[in-house]
């Protein structure tokens, strides 16, 4: 492993997602039954935002999805209305490892959609890079003559 690899060695390529139409309580189950914490938000083919788990836990709302009234907001409330819009930051299958590290890092967010030619192929998180990390230290960094 290397610091040039591209994301898409990296990138999960099976993408859950939802449509900004979804409530709230969907886009909540998806999340826990994908065991993930960030949900691209699409239209048709376009990528129209991010969802995170953290935009779920900040929602008022949850905070009282005990009480009736909480729980029908949990269910009547579109991804759309608590969702990332502009700037969604993404990346090209291309882009190297390190390049998505540094926009995560200044971006101060968990993942980035991977887009080639404005399609949605795949998404790359923390977690894939803290592998790629880990790879690099189990095996060690080669340089371009292997060594």
């Amino acid at each position: 492993m290397r610091i040039d690899d591209v994301v898409s060695g990296w990138m999960t390529d099976a993408v859950t997602t939802i449509a900004p139409d979804r409530s709230l309580m969907d886009a909540y189950v998806v999340m826990f039954k994908a065991r993930g914490r960030h949900l691209p938000v699409v239209d048709g083919d376009r990528l129209v935002g991010m969802l995170s788990d953290r935009d779920l836990y900040r929602w008022g709302p949850l905070k009282d999805a005990a009480h009736p009234e909480g729980a029908m907001a949990l269910c009547t409330t579109a991804v759309a209305e608590i969702m990332t819009r502009e700037p969604i930051h993404s990346v090209d299958p291309l882009t190297t490892i390190g390049d998505a590290a540094e926009i995560l890092l200044e971006a101060k967010i968990g993942a980035l959609p991977v887009l080639d030619g404005g399609r949605l192929v795949g998404i790359i998180t923390t977690r894939d890079l803290l592998g790629a990390l880990v790879k690099c230290k189990r095996g060690g960094v080669k340089d371009a003559a292997g060594q």
